[in-house]
């Protein structure tokens, strides 16, 4: 694993713990700060991700007369090597 897929994975575990946090702490400050901090981290993690490999998910589709998910190379095709 590459460390643009590294960054990526580990950016978003956090993000995800940090939103379960607040499912049940809402109103604490410094959880909402550093939920906005993991996820600015995490969109640029995204963008780079997808510059080097393309779209990361299905819904990252962006151009509107063509579904170009499908153009890129899969991980197991060495899209990600």
């Amino acid at each position: 694993m590459n460390n643009t897929v590294k960054s990526l994975a580990s950016i978003g575990l956090v993000l995800y713990d940090i939103i379960l946090y607040l499912d049940t702490h809402p109103c604490d400050k410094a959880a909402l700060k550093a939920y906005h901090v993991y996820r600015s981290m995490y969109k640029e993690a995204v963008e780079n991700y997808e510059q080097q490999y393309g779209p990361l998910t299905a819904n990252c589709n962006e151009n509107e007369n063509y579904f170009d998910w499908v153009n890129s190379p899969w991980p197991w095709e060495g899209g990600m090597c």
